[in-house]
């Protein structure tokens, strides 16, 4: 089934369900990064506030209630950013949260225990295995056990008390796909 298309075309941008809407933020077009968010009610998507960082190649997640814009780029890995922040559909607003500890794009994230964690990554000359969890209620940044195996543009997922990293590149500019599986345990 087709949906009604976007309203500004994007690649490499972020996308979250928060309750029963769909948040797409960042990305680029044709060079250029896309500062527009769009929401998805089903329907029809609509333009709501710019993010305040614009980039690409970011991670999207959410708690439920607000979406979350972690890392990315401005169209190039030697020009990434630790930038965090927080979007409210229902206000409509942006705010801006404290940065991640390392810049990255590529890199993935998931929500689990009140927690966003930001996974692996690349930058101009390797690739990352660096965990780091931002506790939502103390907004405090804090690093975990790294994964065994750096990689950048997997995907990552929260399935009970466990985040997966899957797939991704074991070098910069997706070179050495890897068709890896890791967990991170929160018991």
């Amino acid at each position: 089934m087709d949906l009604p298309p976007l309203n500004e075309p994007r690649a490499a941008g972020a996308a979250a369900v928060v309750g029963d809407r769909i948040v797409v933020a960042g990305g680029q077009a044709n060079g250029a990064l896309v500062p527009t968010t769009e929401v998805f009610d089903g329907t029809k998507w609509t333009t709501v506030s710019d993010i305040p960082t614009p980039r690409e190649h970011l991670a999207g997640v959410s708690d439920g209630t607000y979406f979350y814009a972690i890392g990315g780029r401005d169209l190039a890995s030697d020009q990434n950013t630790a930038a965090v922040e927080r979007f409210d559909p229902a206000a409509g607003t942006w705010t801006t949260l404290p940065a991640m500890p390392t810049p990255r794009g590529g890199l993935g994230a998931a929500f689990i225990d009140g927690r966003i964690v930001a996974v692996g990554g690349e930058q101009p000359t390797r690739v990352l295995s660096t965990v780091e969890a931002y506790d939502v209620a103390s907004g405090t940044w804090s690093p975990l056990p790294p994964m065994p195996s750096g990689a950048h543009g997997m995907s990552v997922a929260t399935v009970g008390h466990t985040v997966y990293a899957i797939g991704g590149a074991l070098r910069p500019t997706h070179a050495e796909s890897t068709a890896t599986a890791q967990a991170l345990d929160f018991w």
